[in-house]
């Protein structure tokens, strides 16, 4: 219940801090990893089970955990995500900076949130029937909102 409370709560932040997509293409490229070998799987390990930390991880770790993470979705449960690794980072970088970060979540759970979210989960199944199997109704009904608004709103072509 907690965990449905921290997601709702992110879902909403989502919606408010969604990027259109040119905004997307005109972000530069992520930056490069600092941490050393054995820092950045120590800090790899904890994201696993926690994201407390988040904050605190350099840009460019940020990014490659994130990669790691999309493809360890990818080899073991043959889906994929199209959207770029940083899109993630900055979607998690919002919803923490916003202070209604789910400290407690771990951060593959958050990944496929936030994918299932942009429809972005590739896996073979409905996409509306993972978003409601994975956001629950809540979060499906404003997601659902949102892109019947951008759909609205995105130009017709003839």
């Amino acid at each position: 219940m907690k965990m449905r409370v921290h997601l709702l709560i992110i879902a909403i932040i989502f919606m408010a801090t969604a990027c259109s997509k040119s905004e997307e293409s005109q972000q530069p490229p992520a930056p490069k990893p600092i941490l050393n070998d054995m820092m950045y799987k120590q800090v790899f390990t904890e994201l696993l089970l926690s994201s407390k930390n988040w904050a605190k991880i350099p840009e460019g770790d940020k990014t490659k955990a994130v990669q790691e993470i999309m493809n360890l979705y990818q080899e073991r449960e043959n889906s994929a995500m199209l959207k770029p690794a940083d899109f993630y980072v900055k979607k998690i970088d919002d919803a923490a900076t916003l202070g209604t970060f789910p400290i407690d979540a771990p951060l593959p759970t958050l990944i496929k949130f936030f994918a299932v979210m942009e429809y972005d989960f590739y896996n073979g199944q409905d996409k509306d029937e993972l978003a409601k199997t994975v956001l629950g109704d809540k979060i499906y009904a404003i997601t659902q909102a949102k892109r019947r608004q951008e759909s609205a709103a995105a130009p017709k072509l003839a």
